[in-house]
């Protein structure tokens, strides 16, 4: 093993070792929001397809599944006309006897937190395929009798599951659950999630995406601070320095004649700088002013005049809270609210006067 004092090193090791946990962190946040597979209850239609074939089904005024039609074997062109035939929403797909195994287990009630582990170790011994090319899920069978808990376990091959997928998709028809079950009586099945690498994939790209765009709003707001920043010292700058000049006019002897017209010159230069509130300062107010549930897009300030524009949820609070500042005066909208019903939301832009500072006593 290979070691180094390095500062410089240490420090890399550490943010890497923060940047691997930030990473599995917002893995594992994105796969919480992919959700789970829908419920059976949920799909109003569904495919059996076991060693008769491929049929259709749909529930009953009871809930129940009903037989509605069979589905061509190979015909494409017909199996693609007649799931056409499907109502819309969520649809689930079965595999049935002939195209998967369903067995039932007897395990020690002690197993009950490990039950995962333990019904994989089984599926090895159960399952006609080498345990990397199967697909598997388990679901408690009824309560617990004496000292031992009942397990359905249902296991179907990777290349039968796929075969069985792609057939229906090509036939344009989403599957929203996947299932292994009985062909009689139509109960409900064994789930197996065949989307949740799918799902999981497409969340954690969603997340990466909204943080990349809350970075990239954090740097604009930032530089923006900086330009007002740079803006508030380069006025003072010029400011102060049209005051050194006409202080240094007067002083000059030849420029006596004119001394009163630059000396007033001199005194409103210094009145503009002493009543005028600086950006920051304004920016610095209007952050603490805004109430919760606003969200500032655009900040402008042009000569005495402040307008802010945004959105939020209580837009009428934020001209109360300027009302009630000594900075401002005058507040009102300045264009007409808007309402954004996608985002439950108002749109608005409010400008105020800016007061002039209180003269020091």
């Amino acid at each position: 093993m290979t070691t180094s004092n390095s500062a410089t090193a240490q420090i890399l090791g550490i943010g890497s070792r923060l940047g691997a946990k930030a990473s599995g962190a917002i893995a594992a946040f994105a796969d919480g929001l992919a959700g789970t597979v829908p419920a059976a209850n949920t799909c109003n239609c569904m495919i059996l397809a076991d060693e008769n074939g491929l049929s259709a089904h749909r529930r009953d005024a009871l809930k129940q599944w009903q037989t509605w039609f069979g589905l061509p074997a190979g015909n494409a062109e017909r199996l693609k006309q007649d799931l056409g035939k499907l109502p819309r929403g969520r649809t689930l797909l079965r595999a049935g006897r002939g195209r998967a195994v369903m067995t039932r287990l007897a395990l020690p009630a002690a197993t009950r937190d490990v039950l995962g582990q333990v019904v994989r170790n089984k599926v090895e011994s159960l399952a006609p395929w080498p345990v990397s090319e199967v697909l598997w899920g388990y679901r408690m069978a009824g309560a617990p009798q004496g000292e031992h808990i009942m397990v359905d376990v249902g296991i179907i091959s990777r290349k039968t599951a796929a075969e069985l997928l792609n057939k229906l998709e090509a036939a344009d028809v989403k599957i929203s659950r996947f299932e292994v079950g009985d062909s009689d009586g139509l109960l409900d099945g064994i789930e197996i999630d065949v989307h949740g690498k799918e799902r999981r994939q497409v969340m954690r790209g969603r997340v990466k995406f909204a943080m990349t765009a809350v970075a990239a709003a954090a740097i604009i707001v930032g530089a923006y601070g900086s330009y007002l920043t740079y803006k508030t010292m380069a006025e003072t700058a010029a400011v102060e320095d049209g005051i050194a000049k006409v202080q240094n006019l007067l002083r000059n002897k030849n420029g006596a004649g004119s001394a009163s017209q630059r000396l007033a010159a001199a005194n409103v230069l210094y009145a503009r700088k002493r009543e005028t509130r600086p950006a920051l300062e304004l920016l610095d107010t209007v952050t603490k002013l805004v109430p919760d549930g606003i969200w500032l897009s655009t900040l402008d300030i042009d000569a005495s005049t402040l307008t802010i524009s945004g959105r939020g949820t209580q837009v009428p609070g934020v001209i109360e809270t300027l009302e009630s500042s000594d900075a401002f005066k005058d507040v009102n909208f300045a264009s007409a609210t808007q309402r954004e019903a996608d985002a439950a939301t108002d749109s608005f832009s409010i400008s105020a006067v800016i007061e002039a500072k209180a003269p020091a006593p």
